[in-house]
């Protein structure tokens, strides 16, 4: 049995803009309460109510998620973790469609940059030196995924597909 198999959990790191809507549906919450209670309207107190779900809706989809990528056999999962209680497969990729794997930077991705590709970021949003970008041909179209990846998923993926991982 030759089966591969990596694991890794990146946790996305929260900008800041994020943290800017948060405050601002709370701060609107409590400015649209006391103007519910000082003029006695419940039109007032529904917006409150309105703005204080819409900053806990806020606080459960775009903060703490977590990416795992799961490695098996020539094909890579990615699943997003929100709050550490739901998990959602994301995507599956299949290694015998990858194009190219190179790290975000690297002069090897400069043909896929002008160009109409749908990219998708499963990375922890700083740039690192362990972010890769892995170009999927999917039908007629191409596909950039960029991950995080250490040493082990690096190893593996290079192993299943030798020339098509540049350093």
């Amino acid at each position: 049995m030759n089966d591969s198999y990596v694991e890794l959990l990146v946790k996305r790191k929260t900008p800041m803009s994020v943290f800017m809507l948060r405050s601002l549906c709370y701060a609107g919450f409590a400015g649209l309460l006391m103007m519910a209670l000082l003029m006695r309207s419940v039109l007032f107190l529904a917006l409150a109510l309105a703005a204080l779900v819409a900053g806990f809706l806020v606080k459960f989809f775009l903060m703490n998620i977590e990416y795992e990528y799961l490695y098996l056999d020539k094909h890579l999962s990615v699943d997003c973790i929100r709050n550490q209680q739901r998990r959602k497969q994301v995507t599956e990729y299949d290694l015998s469609n990858l194009e190219m794997m190179a790290p975000i930077g690297s002069h090897h991705m400069d043909r896929y940059k002008d160009r109409n590709i749908k990219t998708r970021d499963f990375t922890c949003g700083t740039q690192s030196e362990t972010a890769y970008a892995m170009v999927f041909k999917r039908g007629a179209n191409y596909e950039i995924a960029l991950i995080e990846a250490n040493e082990e998923l690096l190893h593996q993926i290079s192993m299943a597909a030798p020339r098509k991982v540049m350093d």
